[in-house]
């Protein structure tokens, strides 16, 4: 496990490398652009893919998995090349140049069909395997992004042509574990509560465009460039949870997986501690790496990784309920922390300034933290562990 994590870890590094990269070359407006279309293609990817993700951890307690397996990939990958053509439409009517407009939206539609090949392997307990899809859709984008910087070229069409590539390679076990049948109408009845469920995080990404409606452009490229370079801790933190919760969902006694669930927790949480108390040089190392013309963006940093730090325990929690067959909840949760988050967002951009941007997300996942502990606990309170 150790050893899949800190693999996950590096692909993490990689990414907020390219990150750092994109944003230096680029400036604070045109990396306000490539958030948006990030944005908006995993809003759009979250619409279109039907939760696909989320019941591909659990693929193993289908009736027939490789059968769901397929039909899960194709859903995604329709819903993707969807997304791909929202995505530039979007940008293009901002006035990108379509190059970027084309690459962004490529990007987006990559890492959609990534994120649920990567969780199939998972629900299918090939970690390994999983682990490699996570690898080259980071390494392969870091080795083109520094190419790009290199020669002078635009990274952000660099990342895109390594994004290609990568979805060639990681569709091939796909194409080869297909055996001829699909079941498509289970795929989309039966995804029904995860897909509403995963509503909540396409909701979560509308705080680019909230931001941009208060601040401006430039304002949103410094609360984009906080929050791309924190979020690889999340990501982080969620690269355990892919590679733990499969293994400890096949638990059979509910008292018992409720308790190793409840432990992992425990370890991620103290985590997030660790990372709270280094907000400060987290932000000082970011603003290093990104140049000076962000150092505005100093209090942001700070705030956004604290928020992210509290977001850590969700992300378990969260999981826990996917497994109990509880995507309700989830649901539920999701919508009011994150609608609670929307609003501390605009309220603190309106009447603050961008400094206080990072209130929103710290408002959202205080709330969805608080709330997934409260629904946890409550719903197995008769099972509650001695820990």
């Amino acid at each position: 496990m150790i050893g899949r994590v800190g693999v996950r870890g590096v692909a993490v590094a990689m990414q907020a490398v390219c990150m750092v990269l994109i944003a230096r070359q680029q400036g604070p407006a045109v990396f306000g652009l490539y958030a948006i279309g990030i944005a908006a293609g995993a809003i759009s990817g979250t619409i279109l893919g039907l939760g696909s993700s989320s019941r591909a951890l659990r693929i193993l307690r289908e009736r027939e998995p490789v059968v769901m397996a397929s039909s899960l990939a194709l859903v995604r990958l329709v819903g993707s090349a969807f997304s791909w053509l929202v995505v530039a439409c979007i940008l293009l009517g901002l006035g990108a140049p379509w190059p970027i407009a084309l690459a962004v939206g490529l990007i987006a539609a990559t890492d959609q069909v990534c994120e649920v090949e990567q969780a199939t392997r998972a629900g299918f307990l090939e970690q390994a395997s999983s682990t490699y899809v996570i690898l080259i859709q980071r390494l392969l984008p870091f080795i083109a992004v520094c190419i790009g910087w290199y020669f002078q070229g635009n990274v952000i069409v660099w990342y895109a042509a390594a994004a290609l590539l990568v979805m060639i390679l990681v569709l091939v076990k796909p194409i080869r574990r297909f055996d001829g049948r699909l079941d498509l109408p289970d795929a989309l009845r039966g995804s029904l509560g995860y897909w509403i469920a995963s509503l909540s995080q396409a909701l979560q990404q509308f705080d680019v465009p909230v931001v941009r409606l208060v601040v401006g452009e430039v304002g949103v490229g410094l609360y984009s460039a906080a929050n791309r370079l924190v979020g690889p801790l999340g990501i982080l933190v969620n690269s355990v949870v892919v590679v733990v919760a499969p293994k400890l969902g096949t638990i059979q006694d509910a008292r018992h997986r409720l308790k190793a669930f409840l432990r992992l927790t425990m370890w991620v949480a103290a985590f997030g501690v660790v990372i709270a108390i280094a907000s400060p040089l987290v932000a000082e190392i970011a603003i290093w790496l990104l140049g000076p013309e962000y150092s505005a963006a100093r209090p942001l940093l700070i705030g956004i990784t604290i928020a992210a730090a509290v977001s850590v325990p969700s992300q378990v929690l969260q999981s826990y309920l996917y497994f109990e067959k509880r995507p309700g909840s989830v649901a539920r949760v999701g919508y009011f922390s994150v609608g609670s988050g929307l609003i501390a967002l605009a309220v603190s951009g309106t009447l603050l300034g961008t400094s206080w941007l990072w209130l929103g997300p710290f408002t959202m996942y205080i709330l969805m933290t608080t709330l997934l502990i409260y629904v946890v606990m409550r719903g197995r309170e008769r099972h509650r562990p001695t820990l």
